[in-house]
């Protein structure tokens, strides 16, 4: 028997299965949607946004094979952001968003410069590529970035329409550089010159 949707926002409910995700809904991006969804150019997710996703994503795939997995947000200068939320599946190598939890999310953020454009989760054995049911949970008005654990990599797609129907579209994700460490003013040249450089991990 196919899992019932948790997550259902504006009329669309999708109950998918793929190793990736359970169950998706579209996202209702209206008027009242603050930032306009930018396609035609690249997003940015800064340095520390991709170290808490890899540390998270490889904590639940050593655990027991799970997917961590939540709302993508992003402001008018297209930065993203994540909002982890919990895992409703109740199994490893699948996802899923309460729905009552979504638009209290959804809600929180309303008064913020920063807007739900989409989802993201993990692949803890997979390319980050969005398989056929993951591109059916895609609408043409979301963004779903896709983490691989086994590669490190994030990748941003969203879906486009064609002649022919619909395909899904990778987006350029720029992810900013580490930050170096900042440099102790009373130590000496020496050691100023040796541990400028040194980036500062983020756990």
């Amino acid at each position: 028997m196919a899992p019932q949707p948790l997550f259902a926002v504006a009329s669309e409910v999708l109950t998918v299965r793929s190793g990736a995700l359970i169950a998706v809904g579209a996202f209702d991006r209206s008027a009242n949607t603050k930032n306009k969804l930018i396609t035609n150019s690249h997003y940015t997710l800064p340095y520390s946004e991709q170290q808490r996703l890899r540390d998270r994503a490889y904590r639940a795939q050593q655990r027991d094979q799970s997917e961590v997995c939540g709302v993508l947000l992003a402001n008018a200068e297209r930065l993203l952001r994540f909002h982890f939320m919990t895992n409703a599946a109740e199994e490893p190598g699948v996802w899923a968003l309460d729905r009552l939890d979504l638009i209290k999310v959804r809600r929180s953020y309303s008064t913020t410069e920063w807007d739900v454009v989409g989802t993201f989760h993990s692949h803890p054995i997979s390319e980050a590529i969005p398989g056929p049911r993951d591109f059916a949970s895609l609408s043409v008005h979301q963004l779903q970035l896709i983490y691989d654990v086994c590669g490190r990599q994030s990748r941003l797609w969203t879906r486009t329409s064609m002649a022919n129907g619909t395909a899904p579209r990778e987006l350029e994700l720029r992810i900013t550089k580490k930050p170096n460490k900042p440099v102790d003013a009373t130590a000496s040249s020496s050691v100023v010159t040796a541990t400028s450089t040194a980036p500062t991990h983020h756990l």
